[in-house]
């Protein structure tokens, strides 16, 4: 076979509709498959952070006896 006779019968398989037609098909499919393993979910905007504050925590009374608390001067 000649290179002639060998280029018209490519063509006619290349310029055939359902080449074509699978061809796109093919692209889109292999196209939306990468942009759904790439596909992050945002949860939050960057924007918006939580501000959170501490509070301190109650003093307990078996730690702080009434009799020192009252004791300013040192005196006993």
């Amino acid at each position: 076979m000649n290179i002639n006779e060998i280029i018209p019968v490519v063509l006619k398989i290349l310029t055939d509709i359902r080449v074509i037609g699978i061809c796109i098909f093919v692209l889109l499919y292999v196209n939306f498959v990468f942009f759904v393993c790439r596909y992050k979910k945002n949860n939050k905007p960057k924007g918006s952070k939580k501000i959170r504050f501490k509070t301190p925590e109650p003093k307990k009374d078996s730690e702080q006896p009434e009799d020192e608390s009252d004791n300013l001067g040192g005196e006993e």
